[in-house]
């Protein structure tokens, strides 16, 4: 994934599955952070540990670092690169990009209310599909989860039944006696809708 102004959110998730499918080792050295091992010489003071003296566990913290920082770096441009350069850790720079882009705590908190807001306001048009309009859901839905909040089936669900045009009104009530709604995956929602539609669409042709 390759990051520009406009996707951070969607980086972010991708990002952390691809460094984590590197090695897991290596998302750790994101999350728990990295610095270069170290000695106390002959003089009782505390220095950098010389790379032929590393043990085996920290070769293998280092490499972990290394491969998640290089991996940050082929998905940037120059640009960027330049924030992230002097980043000693994956960890680091993987901060610097977050700060950036989400701010702090007090950002994201308002960044949350304004998507929290866009959520309740979103209502589906008639000339819209249940794909297009589920997929506005998801995007948002994305985007509370790159900033730490994630919104659960349920509520998806809920929120699709409530903006969804009269004429799928005969459809939602066959599937809240069929099974129940709250124990349903938002994606099986919008498979039984969208084949509703279709159903519909077919039967216009006739």
């Amino acid at each position: 994934p390759h990051l520009d102004s406009s996707n951070y959110g969607y980086w972010k998730v991708q990002m952390q599955a691809f460094i984590s499918g590197l090695d897991e080792n290596c998302w750790s050295s994101i999350e728990f952070g990295w610095s270069h091992p170290v000695m106390v010489d002959d003089k009782k003071v505390e220095v950098l540990k010389p790379r032929e003296k590393w043990t085996a566990a920290e070769k293998k913290a280092s490499s972990c670092n290394s491969k998640a920082k290089t991996a940050i770096y082929n998905a940037i441009d120059a640009s960027y690169f330049k924030l992230i350069s002097q980043c000693v850790s994956a960890q680091k720079a993987w901060k610097t990009l977050e700060n950036m882009f989400e701010g702090t705590s007090s950002v994201k908190r308002t960044k949350l209310d304004m998507l929290a807001s866009r959520f309740e306001n979103l209502r589906m048009d008639e000339e819209e599909t249940v794909a297009q309009f589920s997929a506005k859901l998801c995007d948002i839905s994305n985007e509370c989860f790159a900033l730490g909040k994630q919104f659960k089936d349920k509520k998806l669900v809920k929120k699709l039944k409530r903006s969804l045009p009269v004429k799928f009104e005969s459809k939602i009530s066959a599937v809240e006696e069929a099974q129940n709604r709250d124990e349903m995956a938002f994606d099986e929602f919008v498979g039984i809708l969208q084949a509703f539609e279709l159903s519909k669409a077919y039967g216009n042709k006739d």
